[in-house]
């Protein structure tokens, strides 16, 4: 599959992302390549032949014919400047030199044309190897297209191939041992010493088993006995606490009840002697009570008050009488019976 789609090259690289790079790095060289000729073919068209023959000669058109040329040409310039001045002009030797002058002229300029169009072959040769790389490279991205889709084929192939090889790699490993089991002699087999039954039990005796079980039942009763007594403690605590909360509730009863009563009428006075006194006066006439708001208004005032202050007297004698009753208990009892 690799070898028929050119996917993988022998380096395990992609052969068509190879020839997309090496096809970038020739377009480039073209390009510039087709830069520097169109440069020097614009050069050679633009020089004359008498700046070449008479200046300096330009780098584009630098050649070993036209270096010689051009030394000819000064050579028999020189000649013809000094006739000039020892001939006339119609002389023989003069007309001769003028010729070779002329010849050396005609040569230079042919020279000059032939570099031109060299240069101008030079460039439409890069020119058509520049288009080329540029369809090539053009063709290789649209092809990259249809590598991607066969990689994905390649890559259901490769899992594919892992999955035949291992399990091919298990049926051999089952073979072999299959073969290896077989290759066991159990002939060579022999017994080296008949077992033996054991005459006595290997294990604790029964005074070490005894002893255990005592020394077990003594910690199981310690432990039951000291569980009991605790559960009996708290018990009993709980009972007194519950019997003393309710005689503090039987004495509270009777000290509120004591509170809320009127108190007991005073004793009638003990009437003594007294010295004879003389005729009371006639009594004034007195209103009626009804005609007496204030005397009403003041007597409830006056019993209102006392009934609050026998009320602080016995809440502020309360929380001594509870304490009176903690220390002594049995006392208060007694009394309250």
């Amino acid at each position: 599959f690799m070898s028929t789609h050119d996917v993988v090259d022998a380096h395990g690289d992609l052969i068509i992302y190879d020839q997309i790079l090496k096809l970038i790095e020739q377009l480039s060289v073209a390009r510039a390549r087709t830069m520097d000729l169109n440069a020097r073919a614009a050069s050679a068209r633009q020089v004359n032949v008498n700046s070449v023959l008479s200046g300096t000669l330009p780098e584009e058109i630098n050649s070993n014919s036209m270096s010689d040329l051009r030394s000819q040409y000064a050579t028999l310039k020189q000649e013809a400047d000094r006739a000039a001045v020892r001939l006339g002009p119609r002389h023989p030797e003069r007309q001769a030199l003028e010729a070779q002058l002329t010849g050396a002229r005609e040569r230079s300029l042919a020279e000059l044309s032939r570099i031109a169009s060299s240069l101008q072959v030079d460039l439409k040769r890069s020119v058509q190897l520049e288009q080329d790389l540029a369809s090539r490279l053009a063709q290789m991205k649209v092809r990259s297209g249809d590598v991607n889709s066969d990689l994905v084929s390649m890559r259901e192939l490769e899992r594919e191939a892992s999955a035949k090889r291992s399990v091919y790699e298990q049926y051999l490993l089952r073979a072999k041992e299959t073969g290896e089991q077989k290759n066991i002699n159990t002939a060579n087999m022999s017994v080296i010493s008949p077992a033996s039954i054991p005459l006595e039990p290997n294990g604790p005796s029964r005074a070490v088993v005894a002893l255990a079980g005592l020394l077990l039942g003594f910690a199981s009763g310690v432990g039951l006995g000291a569980m009991r007594g605790a559960y009996e403690s708290l018990r009993e605590t709980a009972r007194s606490r519950s019997r003393r909360d309710r005689k503090i509730e039987e004495r509270r009863a009777p000290l509120d009840d004591q509170a809320f009563r009127a108190p007991p009428p005073p004793a009638p006075p003990i009437p003594q002697a007294s010295p004879p006194q003389s005729p009371p006066p006639p009594p004034a006439s007195v209103p009626p009570l009804a005609a007496q708001p204030g005397a009403a208004a003041t007597e409830g005032p006056s019993r209102i008050g006392l009934l609050m202050s026998r009320l602080r007297k016995a809440v502020s004698r309360k929380p001594a009488t509870e304490a009176q009753d903690d220390a002594f208990p049995g006392a208060s009892a007694s009394a309250a019976v």
